[in-house]
């Protein structure tokens, strides 16, 4: 259900996970609901009571208002960084690739930069990596050896579904795990940033620089 495209976080139409909350909420007459949204600081900014859907809708076009970015059209790369404190870590700092589902294709370049001092930190997140050589390997291996630190590799596998070209650099990871893992690498940052170009095939492509995009919903006009 969480591979699905239309599980999309700040959506409820068509979302597969919603959908199944709202079935289960009605099977046991959950008419009432109270949402709470907290700001970065973990402060209630504003709460939304009523009824169970009316609410939670209420409180995502609250959030929408300040988090929402409409693309005009889709960029050729994406240049996307997690920020402190997500980039210690890769199995922390992959998590920006995965706000861009619906808004990539097999066109778009996603280059990912991050220092991860750590390294990866997450022998799990790799081990359905280290038994396939392709995205549909990794998943079928994922599944049937599932363990819970395996979170993150589920969203990651979700975010190569795209067939979107994944450019990975990071001091902290050596270019063959990125490799390993199904993206593409590179050696510097000079080297990530021309190879992020190349890899867009146009002369001038459309770059975006999105740092942190996991704190936003991002999708299309």
């Amino acid at each position: 259900m969480i591979l699905d495209p239309m599980t999309i976080r700040g959506k409820l139409e068509g979302n597969p996970m919603a959908i199944e909350m709202q079935e289960a909420s009605d099977l046991y007459r959950m008419d009432y609901g109270v949402t709470f949204v907290v700001n970065d600081k973990n402060e209630t900014a504003a709460v939304f009571a009523g009824d169970l859907k009316a609410s939670h809708l209420a409180s995502i076009d609250y959030i929408s208002a300040y988090l929402e970015v409409k693309l005009d059209e889709k960029p050729d790369i994406f240049v996307i960084t997690p920020g402190a404190p997500f980039n210690q870590n890769f199995y922390q700092a992959s998590r920006p690739m995965r706000h861009l589902n619906s808004v990539i294709d097999p066109h778009t370049v996603v280059a990912f930069y991050a220092g991860c001092p750590e390294g990866v930190q997450s022998e799990d997140m790799q081990r359905p990596f280290k038994n396939a050589h392709t995205v549909e390997e990794a998943e079928k291996w994922m599944f049937d050896n599932w363990d819970v630190q395996m979170d993150d590799t589920l969203l990651f596998l979700k975010s190569l579904r795209t067939g979107a070209k994944f450019l990975c650099y990071s001091p902290g990871v050596d270019r063959k795990v990125f490799e390993q893992m199904l993206c593409l690498g590179a050696d510097s940052y000079d080297d990530f940033m021309k190879r992020a170009y190349e890899l867009s095939g146009k002369e001038h492509p459309r770059v975006m620089f999105y740092p942190m995009c996991q704190n936003y919903f991002t999708s299309l006009k």
